[in-house]
């Protein structure tokens, strides 16, 4: 069974939470590629990659854009 731990948070241009993108991943590779691809798409929105309960990466800080 395959667990698809990464996800993506959406927010609101005002910071409210908009949900999230109805798609997760079990790659963290995939996950990176789609959370850029939100990223680039929305600039004035609050993008964020997670695994599970963690964010690994925010579109609003410069320090978090890079997936380790």
């Amino acid at each position: 069974m395959q667990i698809n731990r990464y996800w993506i948070a959406l927010f609101n241009e005002g910071g409210e939470y908009a949900g999230d993108a109805n798609w997760r991943a079990a790659q963290r590779e995939e996950a990176h590629l789609r959370y850029k691809a939100h990223a680039e798409a929305y600039p004035n929105r609050l993008i964020m990659l997670c695994d599970r309960a963690t964010v690994l990466a925010r579109s609003d800080r410069t320090s978090m854009r890079r997936v380790a």
